[in-house]
């Protein structure tokens, strides 16, 4: 059973009726009304399209909203994290700084790019740095070298 709101022609008081309703008596004047059942076929029927919009509305909002959801990087700590770029500023969740939302999507979205002399650096730090033994080619070598001759000595090859 629908409830429709109507309001009373005599004194503006709210009459509730029913769908099923043929006479109403408003509570504040006391006047009988007989209900048209034009007046309630337009009103359900105002009031079906109006929750319709408001549920159309409610999705297309809540799409808008996940595609302005984008991936940032928060230009203090550098945490990930999900930003609206509709908005000019955001908090991040990890640090609690309030970061430019624009600045934080293009940090996101910056190429690395490094120098050779950084990228020397960063091997010379690593297992096989030239400084700390043999390269990476020559221990592959050894590698295989080492599997031939366990395979070999366990009867395997």
């Amino acid at each position: 059973m629908k409830l429709v709101s109507i309001t009373c022609p005599h004194c503006g008081g709210k009459l509730e009726v029913t769908s099923n309703s043929k006479m109403v008596t408003c509570d504040y004047c006391n006047c009988d009304f007989i209900i048209d059942d034009e007046i309630k076929r337009i009103r359900l029927d105002d009031a079906e399209k109006a929750g319709y919009e408001f549920e159309r509305g409610r999705q297309r909002a809540i799409l808008e909203a996940e595609q302005a959801s984008v991936k940032a990087k928060c230009t203090y700590c550098g945490g990930t994290v999900i930003v609206d770029n509709r908005n000019q500023y955001s908090t991040c969740p990890y640090c609690n700084n309030v970061f430019v939302v624009k600045d934080a999507i293009d940090l996101y979205n910056k190429p690395i790019i490094r120098t050779p002399e950084e990228i020397r650096g960063s091997a010379s730090q690593g297992l096989y740095s030239e400084d700390s033994g043999p390269g990476c080619l020559s221990m592959i070598i050894k590698f295989a070298i080492l599997v031939f001759a366990f395979s070999t000595f366990c009867g395997h090859g």
